[in-house]
């Protein structure tokens, strides 16, 4: 059965940089705070550390023994690099709020310089790009969602994704 998706079909796409980085926020940490097994302690906010010291940050996850820092990057045309990630304001941000590591996820991956840090870091760092999410967070979306992450192309008035 083909659907005619040219019958009021919509596509919403927000327009700025940071609108498009906190929808990837938003959207990843939906998917996580569908799981039992996972709680989303932090949504995109400013928290106070054990210093006194206020943060900004993209999320805090808990997955019942660790707590992560959240951080996502959305650069459309690239990997994220070492100087995207800030390791040191990470490190000391994860450290002062009591996170045990770094849930770092990028919509296009992550450079070496990245990769370097992961393994010299003191603390446990995850990199996951948006390819090792993607199927497993579209198959939780039934109905229109507001974030599109993936290529499309038009034509005329019917958009396809990558993903159909």
């Amino acid at each position: 059965m083909r659907t005619d998706y040219t019958k009021k079909a919509h596509i919403a796409f927000p327009t700025s940089a940071y609108r498009r980085g906190s929808a990837f926020e938003y959207l990843i940490l939906s998917y996580y705070n569908l799981f039992s097994a996972v709680k989303v302690e932090e949504w995109s906010s400013c928290v106070y550390g054990k210093s006194g010291k206020l943060y900004q940050c993209d999320g805090i996850l808990h997955d019942g023994s660790k707590r992560y820092l959240f951080e996502a990057k959305f650069f459309q045309n690239r990997a994220a690099s070492i100087r995207d990630m800030h390791p040191e304001r990470r490190e000391a941000a994860a450290t002062d709020i009591d996170c045990d590591g770094i849930l770092c996820i990028s919509l296009n991956g992550f450079d070496d310089s990245v990769r370097e840090w992961q393994r010299k870091s003191p603390l446990e760092i995850i990199l996951l790009g948006w390819e090792d999410l993607r199927i497993h967070i579209l198959s939780r979306i039934s109905e229109f969602s507001t974030v599109l992450l993936d290529n499309i192309s038009i034509f005329d008035r019917l958009a396809i994704s990558a993903s159909g």
